[in-house]
């Protein structure tokens, strides 16, 4: 059995907000990421961190490295590989429990796309992680979500109603009052 894939093809899904955390505690958030989770929480992607600049005169690299110490006493560097990992979240969720969620994990920032997706990035990651939405349930069919859902993701906003969301009452009552209004129109008419 394969994963749900995750089409990130609307325009909900490119979009996000970034921020830095507080307070992270990164060794929190390699414990939690660094296996599976049990109960699907959370899926973590793990990849190498390479920062390259270009500029107008030459390719400039920033890389990790670590001091050794030779027989000689002069130190040399040497390349050390560094890893970002990233979890997102299962289930959409609205921006502040993202913020609280990430927060909650020990992550150094976090990523909150538009569709309700929420990715957790660990503290040796640039540019805060992935810049693609990955959750495995999240997004919701929005065909599906009830107005309230929609608005408690901030895919509608509060004010924002369609005249396909008015009740049937209310719809019967716009009726009524627009033939009465037409009654009305008719009458007046006979009278001249």
């Amino acid at each position: 059995m394969c994963p749900k894939t995750n089409e990130s093809d609307n325009y909900l899904s490119m979009k996000s907000h970034v921020e830095d955390l507080p307070e992270p505690f990164p060794d929190l958030f390699s414990v939690l990421t660094e296996e599976k989770d049990s109960l699907l929480r959370w899926t973590s992607y793990t990849f190498p961190v390479e920062v390259s600049f270009i500029s107008l005169d030459k390719d400039v690299k920033f890389i990790t490295a670590k001091a050794t110490d030779s027989n000689g006493g002069q130190g040399q560097l040497e390349p050390m590989a560094v890893n970002c990992t990233v979890a997102y979240m299962s289930q959409c969720m609205p921006w502040n429990k993202c913020k609280d969620s990430c927060c909650s994990m020990g992550a150094s920032s976090y990523r909150w796309f538009h569709d309700g997706c929420c990715e957790c990035v660990g503290s040796t990651c640039v540019n805060y992680g992935i810049n693609e939405s990955r959750c495995l349930d999240c997004p919701h069919d929005k065909d599906q979500m009830t107005i309230e859902e929609l608005k408690d993701l901030n895919i509608i906003s509060k004010d924002t109603v369609k005249s396909d969301d008015f009740s049937d009452d209310t719809r019967k009552g716009q009726e009524s009052q627009s033939k009465r209004e037409d009654d009305f129109d008719e009458m007046q008419s006979i009278d001249d």
